[in-house]
């Protein structure tokens, strides 16, 4: 069965280099990608390159022979290989891209790679993106959803609470009103589950500082934004 990988290529000369990339073949990608007109960076479908093939494969050999060879690590457009790479738990691929120079910013389909870490619960890999220079707000951007409320919304709460301490606004929301503390509220993990933990200091900490509680509905926040009273006023308890 064809590889559809290779679908995304309009040449028979791309498909070749994407092809060897694909298998594993460093030597033979290098010369094949050096022959092309855009070199290395050849960029097929929806921004995809050779560069971005071989972190969603996981091929550290090739990541790197690519990108010692010169290959830009942002890649295509809306197509970052440091989004994928944060899938990679070792934090390799990630250190790679970075020294290389990629911008921790750049997105992939219109999400970051810090928001792709919070959604996944990769901490160590959040850590090496805001260390590079991440946005810390900035993470769906289409749905203006921010790390820490992806992280929420997933029940992944060792990332929120890593990410509220590095300095991630407690009171962002995303487009329908939805807050962290009302993910806290609403969240059904056990206590005993390390993420559960972590829930519940964020519950605890909002409780302390004063924040409404049982947090507003969504509905309520958005009608508070509108009227400009939104963060609430705090009354610590």
């Amino acid at each position: 069965m064809a590889d559809t990988r290779l679908d995304n290529f309009a040449t028979q000369e791309e498909r070749e280099f994407i092809a060897s990339v694909i298998d594993g073949k460093t030597d033979q990608a290098l010369r094949l990608g050096r022959n092309l007109p855009d070199g290395l960076d050849t960029t097929g479908k929806q921004g995809r390159t050779a560069l971005l093939l071989a972190v969603m494969a996981n091929d550290r050999k090739m990541v790197k022979a690519l990108l010692d060879a010169g290959a830009n690590p942002d890649g295509g457009d809306n197509a970052a290989p440091l989004h994928p790479a944060v899938l990679d738990e070792s934090g390799e691929l990630v250190n790679m891209l970075l020294k290389a120079g990629a911008d921790p910013n750049r997105t992939y389909n219109f999400e970051t790679p810090l928001n792709e870490a919070a959604l996944v619960g990769a901490a160590g890999n959040a850590d090496r993106l805001l260390d590079a220079g991440a946005d810390i707000e900035k993470g769906q951007v289409q749905l203006q959803r921010s790390p820490s409320i992806t992280g929420a919304a997933a029940d992944q709460w060792q990332v929120v609470v890593k990410l509220i301490g590095r300095g991630a606004s407690p009171y962002t929301t995303d487009t329908a009103g939805i807050t962290i503390a009302y993910r806290a509220y609403r969240s059904r993990l056990k206590s005993e589950n390390p993420d559960g933990q972590a829930r519940d200091a964020v519950a605890a900490k909002f409780r302390e500082v004063g924040f409404p509680w049982p947090p507003p509905e969504p509905k309520v926040v958005k009608r508070r934004i509108a009227a400009g009273q939104w963060p609430p006023k705090l009354e610590p308890q």
